[in-house]
């Protein structure tokens, strides 16, 4: 979260996929990116991704994880996530994978 504010981003955290979820109910028309961990309180990450794509087939995630398993981080994959960035990640890692995803969304709008 502080990589991407520093970089002049507008971070929502949300403490556990739960908590996500209802960020996202509200407020998901105003989020561009969701970084979603895969090992989370109350929901592991796969969860989480498999909710946000009920409320929007076309939510903007990346999972990162350090212990991912590949069969589900692949599965992740054909069902639209967009990216997958191992911790431990630098923050020139991170921006350009970011950046990368959100110019690919700009595109797709238009």
């Amino acid at each position: 979260a502080e990589m991407l504010a520093e970089e002049g981003y507008r971070v929502i955290e949300a403490h556990d996929g739960f908590e996500a979820l209802k960020i996202y109910e509200r407020i998901g028309q105003q989020i561009g990116l969701v970084i979603l961990d895969f090992f989370l309180p109350i929901m592991d990450g796969d969860a989480v991704f498999d909710e946000l794509r009920g409320l929007n087939p076309n939510v903007n995630v990346v999972l990162s994880s350090g212990f991912a398993e590949q069969h589900k981080i692949s599965a992740m994959l054909s069902q639209g996530l967009r990216g997958f960035i191992p911790k431990l990640y630098t923050s020139e890692k991170l921006m350009a994978q970011v950046r990368s995803i959100l110019e690919a969304a700009r595109q797709e709008v238009r």
